[in-house]
């Protein structure tokens, strides 16, 4: 079972998640607002243990297992599965990050030679970064949005420039960037 928004899945992921399955192995993409149910549904089954991790299980889950038919470790044993790697996924995750490292790189010498020009701005920042890792092979789109911030801006939580707040960037002050890529 897969609890997700629905409205987000195609057509084209749900023939991908059941593509050679069975009825019985086949994915059920379910509405994430029926999570709950469907755990106090399930935990109802006569010989049923549900297998959780505590760091990552929210109490809204937690709370609905009755206890006898919980088991619990610190980290889930999907996390603890997806951890393992093969070598060919060690190989391609070792060339993703070098890709990406040489798009940071290019972007830092970027900065070293613009940033004392006064052309640099958090929001040119966040584009150019963006766009030197769009040149590099098999990038899929940035992981999340580009925080981009200069001087005081640089110690807001999870700051993003807009029209009102972007600032050119200096030699002067600090710069915190963060990105990231999907490759």
């Amino acid at each position: 079972r897969l609890f997700v928004n629905v409205s987000r899945i195609t057509d084209g992921v749900r023939t991908y998640l059941n593509t050679n399955c069975s009825r019985s192995t086949s994915v059920q993409i379910l509405d994430y607002e029926k999570v709950r149910e469907t755990v106090t549904d399930y935990a109802q089954g006569e010989n049923t243990k549900i297998w959780i991790g505590s760091r990552y299980t929210n109490y809204g889950l937690y709370e609905v297992i009755p206890k006898g038919k919980l088991v619990s470790e610190t980290y889930s044993p999907v996390l603890m599965t997806k951890a393992v790697k093969t070598e060919k996924e060690q190989r391609l995750l070792k060339q993703c990050h070098i890709r990406d490292a040489v798009a940071v790189v290019e972007y830092l010498v970027w900065l070293e030679k613009n940033v004392p020009k006064g052309e640099v701005t958090e929001i040119s920042g966040a584009k150019y970064v963006d766009k030197l890792r769009e040149k590099q092979a098999n990038f899929k789109g940035p992981s999340f949005d580009t925080i981009s911030a200069g001087g005081l801006n640089a110690a807001l939580p999870h700051y993003r420039p807009d029209n009102q707040t972007d600032r050119k960037l200096t030699a002067a002050e600090m710069y915190l960037v963060d990105s990231g890529g999907q490759y």
